[in-house]
């Protein structure tokens, strides 16, 4: 978190992409050099609910 000159909070934060699951729980996070098809990959390494 930062202050600005105006005395306002700006809040910051990285890039990741984060991967959460169906209730909002975080599963990983992705980094901003992975392409959409290594993401995809990743995501898809994790169990599908609905089996």
């Amino acid at each position: 978190m930062f202050e600005s000159p105006g005395y306002r909070e700006i809040y910051a934060h990285g890039s990741f992409v984060h991967l959460a699951d169906a209730e909002g729980e975080l599963l990983t996070l992705l980094p901003p050099v992975l392409d959409v098809g290594q993401m995809v990959s990743v995501a898809r390494g994790y169990p599908d609910p609905q089996s």
